[in-house]
């Protein structure tokens, strides 16, 4: 199993060790997921649900050498922004059985 050990992906979190990031599966390292956070919190309203667009804008904002990560931060970025527009087209549809007769 190979593993890298990231260092000064984030400007924020300084020098030094960052974490682990495993090649297994689908699974998101805390660092991506981070990342993508704070992109969103600091940047609202920028990011899209397009990958293109979000890949490079994740390439402007941040400092992140390697393709891979890039790539997975804006993945993750474009997941949640689907994941919030799905949840508030959920929130406008009326509850199941609402027009059941009672």
């Amino acid at each position: 199993m190979s593993r890298k050990v990231l260092n000064n992906v984030h400007p924020g979190w300084g020098e030094g060790v960052l974490g682990v990031v495993s090649s297994l599966g689908r699974v998101r390292s805390h660092i991506i997921k981070n990342i993508a956070k704070d992109l969103m919190a600091r940047f609202p309203n920028k990011f899209t649900n397009d990958f293109s667009s979000n890949k490079q804008l994740v390439e402007d904002l941040t400092d992140v050498a390697s393709k891979k990560l890039k790539n997975r931060i804006a993945g993750y970025l474009t997941r949640l922004i689907r994941l919030s527009q799905y949840s508030g087209e959920k929130s406008q549809r009326k509850p199941w059985g609402y027009n059941k007769r009672t």
